[in-house]
This record gives C-alpha cells, sequence and structure tokens, in this order.
C-alpha cells in the first residue's frame, strides 16, 4: 500500500502532462527504427533520434505559450 501511494506521486500522469507523451512518442519512434534495423528492412540510424528527446519537449513549450 504505501509502495503505491508513493510511486503515484513521483510518477507524472501522462493525460495531464504532453511533455512525457511526447518522450514516450519519440521514444516509440527509436523503438520501431531499431526494429527495423533488426529485421534489415532499412537502415535508419537510431542515434541521431537522441538529441530530440529533449529538443521535442522544448518546441513544445515554446510554441504552447
Amino acid at each position: 500500500m504505501v509502495t503505491s501511494v508513493l510511486v503515484g506521486t513521483s510518477v507524472p500522469d501522462a493525460e495531464n502532462s504532453p511533455y512525457l507523451l511526447i518522450i514516450t512518442g519519440v521514444g516509440g519512434l527509436m523503438i520501431m527504427a531499431i526494429g527495423c534495423n533488426l529485421l534489415e528492412l532499412v537502415k535508419i540510424r537510431v542515434g541521431s533520434f537522441l538529441p530530440a528527446i529533449a529538443i521535442a519537449p522544448l518546441i513544445y513549450f515554446l510554441f504552447s505559450y
């Protein structure tokens, strides 16, 4: 019971946090790119997605106000 209360207050709610949704979306694209690389469908450089984890929420913050 105590751990669920602690976790519930420390983890932001995805419905109320668009930044969390943006970071999750970028992470999902990276996982899809890794899958395409493993299946040898297309060669995607996944490392070029890493700056997007920080830049995408920043762009949202700048254009939301």
